[in-house]
């Protein structure tokens, strides 16, 4: 029902009374004898012209001026270039470090603790639950006890791009379902 909602939403075939995304744009026009009075005072003050049609010519040219622009430039630029189709910008070289750099980002990193990101996660999920705002696919309330602890897994891998067979550990239950599950071996050193 609320997915249903949304999309008549979206299409504007229902309005939300005092809202400024969802409502009826038609309630916020002026008033056509009160446009009639004060029409020449707010296209004065907005400096648009009284015919419509020749401020959206303009904004018609806009976007076909910026492309040819874009277009001309590219020939010429050296940090762009058009491949199969596709724009691929040049890599950019990193700018250097500037004076001091070194000795301030060694003594932040000394002041660091250093610490194992899969701990990290758990310990925040311990202070405040925050995995439990994760329910199963099927809206169901239950859940192993141990599901913090996959949860936690499956955010170190897809957060460091790594894959599953890193966090995978054949020894304990909650690690090793994602082996089970995907069909995986944890060929890796697990954490």
């Amino acid at each position: 029902m609320l997915k249903l909602l949304h999309d008549a939403l979206r299409r504007r075939d229902v309005y939300a009374v005092c809202s400024d995304k969802w409502a009826d744009p038609r309630v916020q026009l002026i008033e056509p004898l009160l446009w009639v009075r004060e029409r020449d005072t707010v296209l004065t003050a907005l400096g648009l012209p009284a015919d419509p049609a020749e401020h959206l010519a303009d904004l018609a040219d806009l976007p076909d001026g910026a492309f040819r622009q874009v277009g001309e430039g590219l020939a010429g630029n050296d940090a762009a270039r058009i491949s199969g189709g596709k724009l691929s910008p040049a890599r950019l070289e990193a700018a250097p470090h500037p004076e001091g750099f070194a000795a301030i980002h060694d003594a932040v990193a000394g002041m660091l603790p250093r610490i194992d990101y899969p701990e990290l996660i758990l310990e925040v999920n311990a202070r405040t639950g925050f995995l439990d705002a994760m329910p199963h696919i099927s809206g169901s309330q239950a859940h192993r006890d141990d599901l913090d602890l996959s949860l936690a897994a499956l955010l170190v891998a897809q957060s460091c791009n790594i894959g599953l067979t890193p966090v995978a550990k054949p020894g304990i239950a909650a690690l090793a379902a994602l082996i089970t599950k995907r069909g995986l071996a944890a060929r890796d050193q697990p954490w």
